[in-house]
């Protein structure tokens, strides 16, 4: 693949990532691993706290009402056993 250098696409990077092609030929590679988790933060970890606090009669389902008869559901409709190996012998 062949690359050609393009001032304008590197000042933009400078711009929206603050992180211009020099720098980021510099920290691709395998030890680099992007900062994710999957632990919510913030305003997010706040509503979740407040939710949970609250009493079942205070939260609003109106929206999403609540499923009493389960006389009709079905089991395992989505379960894929994982895959084995086996060994024949002919």
């Amino acid at each position: 693949m062949r690359r050609t250098w393009d001032d304008n696409k590197n000042r933009a990077n400078e711009r929206k990532h603050g992180l211009g092609f020099e720098t980021a030929k510099l920290v691709k590679g395998p030890l680099v691993k992007k900062a994710t988790s999957s632990e919510p933060g913030g305003k997010r970890k706040a509503e979740i706290e407040a939710l949970e606090a609250l009493p079942d009669e205070e939260i609003d389902t109106s929206d999403i009402p609540e499923i009493l008869d389960w006389s009709g559901a079905k089991r395992g409709l989505l379960y894929r056993p994982p895959k084995r190996r086996i060994t024949l012998r002919l």
